[in-house]
């Protein structure tokens, strides 16, 4: 999406349901953050926003498992 102008380091998908915004990160096993990546993931939560790094579709699921009932 850089390319095409985006925020540097935004999230690979944004979910959005019910008016709730979820930033998810996707990387392969062993992958890690760039500098810009970690940033927006900062500033997501900082916001109060809702940020995961997922290395699995498990891990996305384990996520919106612990959020059930809850605002996001």
């Amino acid at each position: 999406m850089q390319g095409l102008g985006s925020y540097r380091g935004i999230s690979d998908i944004i979910a959005i349901k019910n008016g709730g915004v979820l930033f998810i990160e996707v990387k392969a096993p062993g992958g890690s953050l760039s500098h810009h990546q970690r940033r927006f993931a900062k500033n997501i939560k900082a916001s109060g926003g809702h940020y995961i790094l997922a290395f699995s579709y498990e891990d996305i699921e384990d996520y919106l498992k612990t959020r059930e009932g809850t605002d996001g």
